[in-house]
């Protein structure tokens, strides 16, 4: 499998009871913080984010090495997320790049970003949005 990298902003959603984070922490290594060049929405209680051409706009995240493909076809399985969460259709997995944190490198990583026009959505802060709301340990709250 060649290097798989994927950065994680927010949240990530739980599917059918399956937490995809804990998944994402079984099947990957975690490699460092870093920010995307984007802003977030929230869509029906999820950060949404989209990208920018703004060097203010930064969304902090985290990027984790996948250690197998499966890893990412569980987390693109959108179809499977209850109602409370965006439909599919809204997010796209692209390769884009990040910048480290910590070294300032650029590296290229699956991105998810929203796929729908954002007017009358809410513009939220950067950040982890699971400590501000949503998901504790899997547990809307």
């Amino acid at each position: 499998m060649e290097d798989m990298l994927l950065f994680v902003y927010g949240t990530l959603r739980s599917c059918n009871d399956n937490d995809v984070r804990r998944d994402l922490s079984k099947n990957s290594s975690y490699v460092g913080e870093a920010y995307y060049r984007g802003k977030l929405y929230l869509v029906d209680s999820y950060p949404a984010l989209i990208s920018s051409d703004d060097p203010s706009d930064k969304v902090i995240g985290e990027v984790y090495r996948l250690h197998n493909s499966e890893t990412i076809e569980k987390i693109d399985k959108y179809e499977e997320c209850g109602e409370l969460f965006p439909k599919p259709y809204e997010f796209i997995r692209v390769q884009d790049v990040v910048t480290m944190i910590d070294s300032r490198a650029s590296v290229e990583c699956f991105v998810y970003l929203y796929n729908r026009k954002v007017e009358g959505l809410t513009r939220i802060k950067s950040g982890d949005f699971c400590k501000d709301r949503m998901y504790r340990d899997g547990v809307l709250s």
